[in-house]
Parts: C-alpha cells; structure tokens; sequence
C-alpha cells in the first residue's frame, strides 16, 4: 500500500510490465504488479522509506521487515 505522495510519483510511468494503482477507502492507494523475485522487491520497497506498505504476501513483508531491520542495526 502506498500513500497519496508514492502514488503520485509512480503514476507516470510504468515500472513492471504488469501493475496497477487503484484507491482504496482509507486515502491510500494499492500498488499491484508481479515482480521476478521477492528479494529484488523488498530492497526496491526499503528504498522507498515512509509511506510503502506491503500488504501481501506475508513471505514479502517479512522480508521487508528484515532488511529494514538489517539497515536499522548500521546505526546502533
């Protein structure tokens, strides 16, 4: 799930060859594609930073958990 600002800076232009972003109830917006790999994606949402959500699937999210996490220990 991105918010509005995510939402727009994708909109004009197409980053997988499949996706889509619709607007759901809550003023966020769901961003859907089929990617090659969940590790390439989880880095590519890390980068991203404040207001990406992975919603699913759960293999997804955990991974973006864990290298933010990972990041996260850098500056401990």
């Amino acid at each position: 799930m991105f918010s509005k600002v995510w939402k727009d800076r994708l909109s004009p232009k197409q980053l997988m060859t499949n996706e889509s972003i619709t607007e759901s109830a809550n003023n966020s917006y769901i961003y859907e594609t089929t990617v090659n790999n969940l590790e390439e994606v989880a880095s590519w949402i890390v980068s991203r930073g404040k207001g990406v959500t992975v919603l699913s699937p759960e293999e997804l999210k955990n991974k973006v958990i864990n290298l933010a996490n990972d990041a996260l220990d850098n500056y401990k």
